[in-house]
């Protein structure tokens, strides 16, 4: 399974800058000589262990605890929980709607299985798996009018969540948008926050990669963008370099760190994620 570990030559990392942060040296977020020493040191001292290497136990022992999320939809059908549990999940989001007509059930078009991704959220939450939904937003396919088109994206996806059973704040999932039009975009984006954060009374996770950002958002208005990014970013970055790719964000909350992982009871592959220092303890009350 998966392991979470920073060792000495690391690329710059928000998760080194705070142990740097916590241990009392110089917080630059790069693992270096000093902080390889500091890391040591704590290992022996605190942890009992001869490690140079910060890992999930020693981020524990710090309050910053590292927890493996993964990400379905359709794709993933009869999903055994108890067996996704077993291996070390502690998060999962849904998707559950995308656009303003489809309904992500178990056999993908069919609406007739539209409570698919309901009864996967009751069947993690069984096995002890925090659980959120997702809507994929399609601002590309709809009206001229952007808060139009978000207000009718929003209610589609109200209209079928199932807000008393999320564990997580909703999510937005930006992968795609109006080229050469990022005021539309930001529009439509912060509009449909603002609705479905009233219906939740929780912040709105916005999911994207620094390649959709760059095609949807680089250039909106700075007022539209300061507000984009008060919401806390999940991060889709497979190079291991996930800090070279926030963008306007300070820091992301989630990690999706590959596209194509395997976990126990997951049929084929998914997307794989971590989230480090606390952020899912946060999340699960992140109020609007």
């Amino acid at each position: 399974m998966y392991e979470w570990t920073r060792e000495r030559g690391a690329p710059k990392d928000q998760e080194v800058a705070r142990v740097q942060a916590s241990l009392g040296i110089e917080a630059d977020g790069l693992f270096g000589p000093l902080t390889e020493a500091a890391v040591s040191t704590y290992q022996r001292d605190v942890m009992g262990v001869d490690s140079k290497v910060i890992d999930q136990p020693m981020m524990e022992a710090l309050g910053m605890p590292i927890h493996l999320g993964i990400d379905v939809s359709a794709y993933q059908a009869d999903t055994d929980w108890k067996a996704v549990a077993s291996s070390g999940v502690k998060f999962m989001w849904r998707k559950a709607t995308e656009g303003q007509t489809h309904v992500n059930s178990e056999r993908g078009d069919d609406q007739g299985d539209g409570v698919a991704f309901a009864r996967d959220a009751v069947r993690a939450q069984n096995q002890g798996i925090l659980t959120g939904f997702y809507h994929f937003g399609r601002p590309d396919s709809g009206s001229r009018d952007p808060k139009k088109d978000a207000e009718a994206e929003a209610s589609h996806f109200l209209r079928w969540v199932f807000s008393d059973l999320a564990d997580l704040p909703p999510v937005i999932d930006l992968e795609k948008g109006r080229k050469g039009d990022p005021d539309y975009n930001a529009k439509w984006l912060v509009h449909f926050c603002d609705i479905v954060e009233q219906s939740f009374q929780r912040r709105c996770v916005i999911y994207t990669a620094s390649w959709a950002y760059d095609m949807f958002l680089k250039g909106a208005d700075d007022l539209l963008i300061e507000y984009i990014k008060r919401r806390p970013l999940w991060l889709a970055d497979y190079d291991g370099e996930p800090d070279n790719e926030k963008r306007i964000w300070d820091e992301y909350s989630v990690h999706q760190f590959t596209g194509t992982g395997s976990i126990p009871g997951v049929r084929g592959n998914c997307d794989v994620n971590w989230s480090a220092g606390g952020w899912i303890e946060r999340l699960t009350g992140c109020a609007a």
